[in-house]
């Protein structure tokens, strides 16, 4: 029979785990499991892994399954137990982030004991994707990277017709939004106290140009942190503002004739051997001498930041992704 003080110890746990990923349209899925199911998927994989039809990432906004996907095969949900967080918003539940794997043919010439041998990395499998750039940008260039995301958000208290939360005056970084009884006050404020129960924080907030629109500037951390918190607290405004009769949207334009919602992401590139190899800075003072530093933000781009901003090229193929 459990003690006393064990029994409390689990009645305090949340009872349901919701293991979700992200398909390619940009949308949080989720299968939800019992907290027992998902300790041993956490300690026995992969005996008790969770499969997926595998057309489960062709699927579009309307359930939709797009071309190149069939009906047959299957995926598996792999969990990132780092990721794992209480929802405090819905204590009973907990959600993590998860990776798609699919069946590894077997190999007759390797041991079948080892996880990796049943199965492999799903190729369109966001986690992977991310995992895969993080990892060749360590090993071809030594460069790792810190990310901080923006959060903009519309509430509105009405789809038909379109009305935003409040009708008072709304301006960027105006405190008439603000005053005792907005409903986007009462909203925000609880969405942010949420989030520093979940132990992520939000460095300041204010209001935004549309009807309707808030800002909140999450802390920057290592690309997976940054995404997993990112996911977590647009879920949290969705169920807030759900459990509050508002309508939460990260929509691009809402409103026609007002200012659209982005979604910024501040990214800071680190090299660990910060003495690059010689001829990899470029400028444009051919004077072997070393600028000062002042010259050096004016004039001079490194090896690394040249190829980043060359990629920026290709920004406008993925606009897409922001739009989710």
């Amino acid at each position: 029979m459990p003690h006393a003080s064990e029994a409390a110890t689990d009645a305090a746990q949340p009872k349901f785990v919701r293991l979700c990923w992200i398909d390619l349209t940009g949308r949080v899925r989720c299968r939800i499991v019992h907290r027992t199911r998902y300790e041993q998927m956490i300690q026995s994989p992969p005996e008790s892994i969770l499969s997926l039809p595998a057309c489960v990432m062709g699927l579009g906004h309307q359930d939709e399954l797009a071309p190149g996907f069939g009906p047959s095969g299957d995926l598996y949900l792999q969990p990132d137990k780092i990721s794992y967080r209480v929802l405090t918003y819905f204590p009973t539940h907990a959600m993590v982030m998860c990776s798609l794997l699919r069946r590894r043919e077997p190999d007759s010439h390797q041991a079948s004991e080892n996880h990796s041998s049943h199965f492999s990395p799903y190729p369109l499998c966001p986690r992977f994707i991310l995992s895969s750039t993080l990892h060749s940008g360590i090993a071809e260039s030594g460069v790792s990277y810190l990310i901080g995301f923006e959060i903009e958000v519309v509430l509105l208290k009405s789809l038909q017709p379109l009305e935003a939360v409040d009708s008072g005056p709304h301006f960027w970084s105006g405190a008439s939004s603000f005053r005792n009884g907005a409903a986007g006050l009462a909203c925000i404020e609880k969405v942010v106290g949420y989030l520093e129960e979940a132990n992520i924080t939000v460095e300041q907030w204010h209001a935004g140009s549309a009807p309707g629109q808030f800002e909140l500037v999450l802390s920057p951390h290592a690309p997976f942190q940054s995404c997993d918190e990112l996911i977590y607290a647009k879920e949290l405004i969705y169920s807030v503002a759900h459990e509050m009769g508002l309508k939460a949207t990260f929509s691009p334009k809402p409103f026609q004739a007002a200012r659209g919602t982005r979604s910024p992401m501040h990214i800071s590139l680190h090299k660990k051997n910060k003495q690059l190899p010689e001829g990899q800075l470029q400028s444009r003072n051919s004077s072997s001498s070393p600028p000062s530093p002042t010259a050096r933000s004016s004039t001079t781009i490194n090896f690394i930041e040249s190829h980043w901003l060359a990629g920026m090229q290709h920004t406008p193929s993925s606009l897409s992704y922001y739009f989710c």
